[in-house]
Formats: C-alpha cells, structure tokens, sequence
C-alpha cells in the first residue's frame, strides 16, 4: 500500500469518527449516548456537550472531509495555486 493511501485512510477514519461522535454529542447535549459525564466540563467554559459536539463535527470532521475530496478529484484552481508553496510536489 503506497503511503498517499494510507494516509487519506487515515483521514477517512478520523473524519468518520469525529462526524460520528460529534453528531452524537449534537444529539445528546448531555453525553448520555456516549456515556460522558458532565463533570469533564467542570472545568471547561461549556455547560453542555452541545459546543464541543459541533466543534468536533465541522472542525474535524467536515472540513477534512472536504480536504479529502480535493486530494481525490484534484480539482484545478487558481486560488489555492496561489497558497501552493510547494509547486514542484503537488
């Protein structure tokens, strides 16, 4: 298995499990489907798991998910050949 593979496999993974926990934790603000006790946020800013459940979602879960799309379909754009530091490698 070439290392580019394994690695969007590992980003799959990460991807699948951070929508799935933080759908979860949407679902149920008070982490009882997960089995999470509210005390982890005693010390937290948050009253409920809703924050961290979208967070977990959209930051881990959905813009990788984006960002594997792109290294799979290789889309041409000007814009992110502007931010393309790396010109020779991809």
């Amino acid at each position: 298995m070439k290392t580019g593979n394994f690695l969007l496999f590992l980003l799959g993974f990460l991807v699948l499990r951070a929508i799935v926990g933080g759908g979860l934790l949407i679902r149920s603000t008070f982490g009882k489907l997960l089995g999470t006790p509210l005390s982890m946020l005693e010390t937290s800013p948050f009253n409920s798991l809703s924050i961290p459940g979208i967070l977990l979602f959209y930051v881990i879960g959905v813009a990788p998910c984006l960002l594997m799309i792109a290294l799979l379909k290789k889309p041409e754009s000007a814009l992110a050949e502007y931010f393309n530091f790396f010109n020779d490698m991809h």
